[in-house]
């Protein structure tokens, strides 16, 4: 019989309620945890021949570890598709159970890195090594480029033409460099203000259309006239899976 003393008790309630979370409606996923304890007294030995009896310090125990209250860590997985700010395709990394269980298994972009999936993702890494791929980064350049629209301001009171050096300073003048070889601009010669599109190579790989706006600005002038705004209607949603450029 257990000793009623006060610590006993509290190591006895403790236990109760660590258990009682091991009882979950038929609903509920249940959870396969493990709570370890350990006397704090260790038993004496005991004659051969003696009834094994304990006292009552022996009863008593120490909880050493509770699964329940330690970090699930990562879940790994194998990413089939290359996913934005995760990683490419065919990797094999870790990443949060939230995140992997809420996007990329449910919309197929990745999957469990059970050892069957591991072996067969070994043999088709083998045909993908070579084929040129966009990074992380590059991935997230074209997604910025595909969402956004380059103002390009010209002088009324002369004669231009637009070009690469106009299309590359426009660029600038939002943060984002690009080489002029990897711009193309309409093979007509744009020489009216409104509405165009040029296009950026990106690694020499991948090819984005930027929508572009010609407005009239006059360094002179005290008042400029409005410039249009079309690039607040266009929303792509944060975390958009992007399918395989190669």
């Amino acid at each position: 019989m257990i000793p009623k003393t006060s610590v006993v008790r509290t190591a006895m309630t403790q236990a109760v309620t660590l258990l009682s979370r091991q009882i979950l409606p038929y609903h509920t996923q249940q959870l396969r945890n493990a709570v370890i304890v350990q006397r704090m007294f260790p038993p004496r030995l005991h004659k051969k021949g003696v009834p094994k009896t304990l006292k009552k310090r022996e009863y008593i125990y120490t909880v050493v570890g509770n699964t329940d209250l330690q970090p699930a860590g990562d879940m790994p997985v194998i990413l089939v598709k290359d996913v934005e700010g995760v990683g490419l395709r065919g990797e094999v990394l870790g990443v949060a159970r939230k995140l992997a269980r809420n996007m990329l298994l449910p919309t197929g972009a990745a999957i469990y890195a059970s050892p069957e999936n591991l072996a067969k993702h070994k043999e088709e890494s083998k045909n993908v090594e070579d084929i040129p791929r966009q990074s992380i980064v590059a991935q997230k350049t074209i997604r910025q480029l595909q969402a956004m629209t380059l103002r390009i301001p010209m002088n009324p009171n002369v004669s231009w033409t637009l070009n690469k050096t106009h299309v590359r300073v426009a660029f600038r003048k939002t943060g984002v460099q690009v080489p002029q070889d990897c711009l193309t601009i309409p093979d007509e010669a744009v020489t009216q203000f409104g509405d165009t599109v040029v296009k950026v190579t990106v690694n020499k790989l991948d090819t984005v259309t930027v929508k572009a706006v010609i407005y009239p600005y006059d360094p002179a002038a005290l008042e400029q006239p409005s410039i249009p705004r079309p690039w607040k209607k266009t929303k792509i949603p944060v975390g958009t899976i992007l399918d395989n450029q190669a």
